[in-house]
This record gives structure tokens, sequence and C-alpha cells, in this order.
């Protein structure tokens, strides 16, 4: 058989892909069928049935570009994912981060994780487009409780009360568990992605406490192949903060470092 009769691979949109499978289950045509109707390969059309659910789930969401032929995946998206899980950190945190900033992390992430790579200019403006990312104003969550009242009296909010007298400033504490959408932006409404971020200081801010981040996900893609160490807080794979451990670690290290604290 000469090579010029070889049927050539035709891509299939998601759209075609979703009509293929309408055909299999509607009109009960056979696959070698709907192969000939689509000029494809009945192998391909094999691999469209394997990947069933997949397909319906990426039509469902809407967030899949319907028209594009084949997904490529970056030899870089694990420094692509890895980049976007430090910014999202460093947002909770409150840094102005800038193009530089992301330049540079990419670069110190490609080193850790032992890829040759120099992101450009044109590679961070697609990574921007990419994860809707910009740098316009914060998007500012309202507080989840509503303030307390201040107490009765003329006690100023300065005076401490008389039991922290005896504790030195950089041994008295605060902590906090705070929620973060990490995907909210000014004016947007929607899902955002919800985590909760345990913050702790003390109070003269010459201590901070390492971050703890509690998310719903056990092994998020974008921790592959990034040392935990690496990153600039915790991961805890709950959708809560586990306060136990957490107070039972910091009590520990207190301990060790012969401190008391109120």
């Amino acid at each position: 058989m000469e090579l010029s009769s070889k049927k050539k691979l035709h891509a299939l949109s998601l759209a075609e892909k979703i009509q293929v499978l309408e055909l299999l289950d509607e009109s009960k045509m056979s696959q070698s069928e709907v192969a000939r109707r689509f000029q494809v390969s009945q192998p391909q059309i094999s691999r469209i049935c394997k990947n069933k659910e997949k397909l319906l789930a990426d039509w469902c969401s809407g967030t899949a570009n319907r028209e594009r032929k084949r997904k490529r995946e970056s030899k870089y998206s694990g420094i692509d994912e890895a980049l976007l899980c430090w910014y999202h950190i460093a947002r909770a945190k409150a840094w102005d981060v800038t193009g530089p900033m992301l330049l540079h992390k990419a670069k110190e992430l490609a080193d850790i994780m032992g890829q040759e790579f120099v992101p450009s200019i044109g590679w961070l403006v697609r990574w921007k487009r990419r994860n809707n990312v910009g740098f316009g104003a914060r998007h500012v969550l309202a507080p989840p409780f509503p303030p307390e009242p201040p107490p009765p009296g003329p006690m100023s909010r300065a005076q401490p009360p008389l039991s922290l007298k005896d504790f030195s400033p950089e041994d008295v504490f605060g902590c906090a568990e705070v929620p973060l959408l990490y995907r909210a932006v000014p004016g947007g409404a929607g899902a955002c992605g919800r985590v909760r971020v345990l913050l702790c200081a003390n109070s003269r801010g010459t201590e901070k406490r390492r971050v703890l981040v509690s998310g719903p996900r056990t092994a998020p893609r974008c921790f592959f192949g990034v040392s935990s160490e690496a990153l600039p807080a915790s991961y805890h794979p709950d959708l809560g903060i586990p306060w136990s451990e957490w107070l039972a670690q910091f009590d520990r290290d207190m301990g060790q470092q012969g401190r008391q604290v109120p």
C-alpha cells in the first residue's frame, strides 16, 4: 500500500468530540461509521470514548476552549503551577508582587526543579493571561466576623491587660485564622476558590511564625516537584486549621527556647 493512501491524523475540537459522543449514544452508530463521518480513524473514536467523562466535564465547565483542536502541555507546566502557588501565597501576605519579582521567582523555581529555563517578558505575559493574573487593585475581603464592641469604661486600647505586664512584648503572640479567596478579582463574582490561612506574630512584629495554609486538596498539583521547605508556608490538607496540633508544636518550640508565653 502506498504511503499516500494512508489516512492523515485529523484532530477534532472539543465541540466535535462531544458530537461524536452524542452520535454514539443517541443514533447507535458504530465507531467505524462515526469515524467515516468525521474522517478520522476508528482508534481515535475509541480514545474519545475512553475519555468520555473528562471531555464532558471540560464541556460543562465552560472553561476549556471548545474550538481548540489539541491540548498542548508545556514542558514548563510544573514551573507555571509552582509560580501560581507562590503568587497566591505572596498576595495573601499583602506583598507588592511585580513583574521582575515573578521573573526572578520563576527562575528560582526552575533551578529547584533542575530545569534549564530562562523566563522572558513574553513568557510572563502569557503566564498572566493563562492564569488570569493582574497587578490591579487588591480585592479586600470583608472580615469573616463582625468587629468586637469596645470595652466599657475609659480604659485605653493601648493599655494591655494586667496579666500581660509580666511578659516581654517579644513573648506576647497573637494569631488569627482568616479565609483566602485566592481566585477573587476586584468586582468579580462567583466561585473564587477558598482556603484557610493561619497567621501568627509577636506584638513587636520581630517574630513571625510560619504561615499555615489549609485547603481541600491532599496533594495540589502546583506542589509537584517542589520541596516543601522552598515554599513560604506550610500546607495542611483539610478544610479547617488543625489548632490542637499547631498549638502543641508552638508550645514545644517555646519550651525548647526556654520561653514562657501567655
